[in-house]
């Protein structure tokens, strides 16, 4: 809460935000590469399915980008909550 936080809560919140982000980086690469393995272990997929896969993987792709999003404005919210306080 910017509006409360000290300095050093706001630059505690900023490393979260950053590893979070990170993080969130890895699991995208990580269902995407699964994804491919699963594809690549699979003899015969029909085009119906093959469209079920992708649709699958890009809901789950775009929901971590979402997230991400999510958060990082947020925090940019709380940021500006708190630059507010400070210049008060």
């Amino acid at each position: 809460n910017g509006t409360t936080a000290t300095k050093e809560d706001m630059l505690q919140g900023q490393r979260d935000v950053k590893k979070f982000v990170a993080d969130m980086e890895i699991y995208l690469k990580c269902i995407v590469d699964a994804e491919k393995a699963a594809r690549a272990g699979i003899e015969e997929l029909s085009a119906n399915d093959e469209q079920q896969r992708e649709d699958m993987l890009n809901k789950k792709y775009n929901a971590g980008v979402d997230d991400m999003e999510r958060r990082a404005a947020q925090f940019n919210v709380e940021v500006q909550a708190y630059r507010a306080k400070s210049s008060s």
